[in-house]
C-alpha cells in the first residue's frame, strides 16, 4: 500500500488522541453524539467527538469564591481555605493564566480565558465600598448566568455549526473511505491518490473557513482565534471532528450551571440543581473566617432564569409498585423498606409522600 498505507495507522491513532479532552476542576464538558441530547461530563480525561456530527461544549466557571469582606483562596496544606481581605490585597495581576494578589497569594483561574475577567472583578471589589460589593458580585454573576444571552449565542452559531458538520462529514469520507480506497489495488475502480488528496484538501480548507467564521461570529478575535484554530492547522485530519473541536469553546463567559439549564434534559438539570442545593446545605458554615456567597448566588440566579425560560420543576416520582417506599433524588431509582441509600449514587433515599 506504499507510504500512505504505512502512515494511515499513525493518522488514525493521532485522530483518536485528538478526541481526548481533559476537563479540569471548575470546568464542565457537555457532549452530544448527534448535537441534540447533551450529557454532562465531570473532571478528568474524556473521549469526545468521534463522529462528524458530534458536538461538545466546554464551559469553565469564573472560579471565584468570595463574600463582601474578601476572597477565599484554594485550600492550603491543612485543607482549609484562606480568606484574604480586599484591603490586604497589594496588587491584582495576571501571570501564567493565574491571578496574583500579592506575595504567596494566587487565585487559580479555571481557564486562561477567565483569568482577565477574574482579575478585573477582584480589582473592582478591592476599590468598591463594602456595602456595594455583594451587588457588584451579583451583577457579574447575572451576566454569566443569562440564559437568554447564551441561547442567542447558540442561535448565532447554529447555521455555521450545521455547515461545519456537513463539511466534517465530507472530510471523514475523504480521509477514511476515499483515501484508503485509492491505495487498494484489488478494487475494480478506485480514485487516484491525487484525486483523493485533492478531495480531502478541499474539505479541509472549507472546514477551516467555516470554523474561522463561526468563531468570529461569537466574538473570538486575535490571538484567541489563532490558539483555537491551532489544532486544525497543525493536524489536518482533525477536520473530521471539527464541530466538537472548534465549537467546544464558543460558550466561554457563562457559568457551567447556566449551560446545564440550556443543554441538559429539563429533568436532568433539576436533579443536578437539587443535588447542588443539598451539597450546599451540608457544607454551610464559616470557612477560615468567612463564607463564600458566590455558589448560592449562582444557583439562585440560574434557577430563576430556568423558571423564566419555562424549565419545569422536578416532581417527586410516583411509586412504581406497592412495595416501593423510597426513591433516590439523584437517579429516581425506587427502593423497598429497609434501604437507606441508593446503591448507584450513594446518596440518602427520600420517602414517597404519603
Amino acid at each position: 500500500m506504499g507510504l500512505v498505507g504505512e502512515l494511515l495507522p499513525f493518522f488514525v491513532a493521532a485522530y483518536l488522541l485528538d478526541c481526548l479532552v481533559r476537563v479540569r476542576p471548575g470546568q464542565a464538558l457537555f457532549t452530544s453524539l448527534w448535537g441534540r441530547h447533551f450529557r454532562l461530563e465531570g473532571p478528568g480525561w474524556r473521549w469526545v467527538g468521534f463522529l462528524p456530527a458530534s458536538e461538545s461544549v466546554l464551559v469553565p466557571s469564573l472560579g471565584f469564591r468570595a463574600n463582601e469582606t474578601g476572597v477565599l483562596l484554594s485550600p492550603s496544606g491543612d485543607g482549609r481555605r484562606r480568606l484574604v481581605a480586599y484591603e490586604d490585597i497589594e496588587r491584582v495581576a495576571v501571570e501564567d493564566g493565574h491571578v496574583c494578589l500579592g506575595p504567596g497569594l494566587e487565585l487559580k483561574a479555571t481557564h486562561p480565558s477567565a483569568a482577565m475577567e477574574l482579575a478585573a472583578l477582584v480589582e473592582q471589589l478591592r476599590l468598591t465600598a463594602r456595602p456595594r460589593r455583594l451587588a457588584l458580585i451579583r451583577r457579574a454573576l447575572r451576566r454569566r448566568c443569562d440564559l437568554a444571552a447564551l441561547r442567542r449565542r447558540r442561535l448565532e452559531q447554529a447555521k455555521d455549526l450545521r455547515m461545519l458538520k456537513v463539511l466534517s462529514g465530507a472530510a471523514f469520507v475523504a480521509f477514511f473511505v476515499v483515501l484508503p480506497a485509492s491505495v487498494l489495488p484489488d478494487l475494480a475502480w478506485r480514485p487516484s491518490l491525487l484525486q483523493a488528496g485533492v478531495l480531502f484538501l478541499l474539505a479541509y480548507l472549507a472546514v477551516l473557513s467555516v470554523s474561522v467564521r463561526l468563531l468570529r461570529r461569537v466574538g473570538v478575535r486575535g490571538w484567541a482565534l489563532g490558539s483555537r484554530m491551532l489544532p486544525l492547522a497543525l493536524f489536518p485530519p482533525a477536520a473530521v471532528h471539527a464541530p466538537a473541536l472548534v465549537a467546544r469553546e464558543t460558550s466561554f463567559g457563562f457559568e457551567p450551571l447556566a449551560a446545564a439549564a440550556l443543554l441538559l434534559d429539563p429533568q436532568e438539570f433539576r436533579r443536578l440543581e437539587q443535588r447542588l442545593r443539598r451539597e450546599q446545605a451540608a457544607g454551610d458554615g464559616p470557612e477560615s473566617g468567612g463564607e463564600s456567597v458566590v455558589e448560592a448566588m449562582t444557583l439562585d440566579l440560574v434557577a430563576r432564569e430556568a423558571a423564566r425560560a419555562g424549565v419545569p420543576e422536578l416532581e417527586d416520582p410516583s411509586p412504581g409498585d406497592a412495595s416501593a417506599a423510597a426513591f433516590c433524588p439523584e437517579c429516581g431509582g425506587q427502593y423497598r423498606t429497609g434501604f437507606a441509600r441508593c446503591s448507584d449514587c450513594d446518596v440518602p433515599l427520600e420517602p414517597f409522600a404519603s
